[in-house]
């Protein structure tokens, strides 16, 4: 069984469509914490949970208390907003419930245009990976070499369901929509 980091994003929805092709019904773990785009995240997730939940083990949504400043940078802000640590306690707090669920791996959506991010790199994942063993568990990150156009296309081909990812770090307040700057839009992140 898989625990999926589930963001609610592109890159998380792929992994759990990836995770039912494969036969598994994934656990989705959704960690909620104080940013500008959470409560448009959580609703990504929980549309798509309902969805899927015929197709899923469960949707666990767990409140975590994680610094998030620079996701706040101004809607139409260019350029990465980075989150220290922030993988790390994603990545514990899924070795944590993948053992409450008997999950044998965790999957973490990093993308080949993350690699700029020290906790989305394959030396990280595998650092993980090796701390998850003594729980005999396995942290992968299978879409770690593809782009997020190239996850797009990919996930059209399949007939994946991606409907309604959120993937924009700052959504304009005034049209609730994607800013269309930052590096998850420009990236291909966005599903506007």
């Amino acid at each position: 069984k898989v625990c999926v980091l589930f963001s609610g994003g592109v890159d998380s929805m792929y992994l759990a469509n990836r995770a039912i092709e494969d036969g598994s019904r994934p656990v989705l773990l959704h960690i909620v914490y104080h940013h500008p785009a959470a409560a448009y995240e959580h609703a990504a997730v929980m549309q798509w949970a309902a969805r899927n939940a015929d197709r899923i083990s469960s949707l666990e949504c767990l409140t975590v208390p994680v610094y998030a400043k620079a996701l706040a940078q101004g809607v139409g802000e260019e350029g990465p907003r980075y989150v220290p640590g922030r993988n790390d306690l994603f990545v514990a707090v899924a070795v944590n419930q993948a053992a409450a669920h008997g999950c044998a791996q965790i999957w973490i959506g990093a993308t080949a245009e993350d690699a700029g991010y020290p906790d989305c790199r394959p030396e990280w994942v595998r650092e993980k990976s090796k701390q998850a063993r003594r729980w005999h568990m396995d942290v992968r990150a299978p879409i770690i070499c593809m782009t997020r156009k190239q996850i797009a296309e990919k996930a059209w081909r399949k007939g994946y369901d991606m409907g309604g990812a959120w993937s924009c770090y700052q959504p304009n307040p005034v049209t609730l929509k994607p800013c269309g700057a930052c590096n998850s839009c420009t990236q291909g992140g966005s599903n506007e």
